[in-house]
């Protein structure tokens, strides 16, 4: 299955013309969310202003993520 590395990977998303619209580049160390060795571990952004470099504004989901919906994380303040 697909997956990323648990100690640091980067994600690019591109729009339909190769442009780069946004990346981050995750670590498996605080302040970014961890979960125990071996284990898997879905992040998610806080809130979509926030800047999705920084660690502390990600959490672990309550579940597998919530594509096409509010993040399961969201907090407006």
């Amino acid at each position: 299955g697909f997956g990323l590395k648990g100690e640091g990977d980067q994600v690019r998303l591109f729009d339909s013309s190769g442009l780069l619209v946004d990346e981050v580049e995750y670590n498996y160390v605080s302040p970014w969310p961890t979960a125990p060795n071996g284990t898997e571990l879905t992040l998610e952004l806080i809130h979509p202003s926030r800047d999705n470099a920084l660690g502390v504004n990600w959490a672990a989901a309550n579940g597998n993520g919530t594509p096409g919906a509010k993040n399961s994380v969201y907090d407006d303040k």
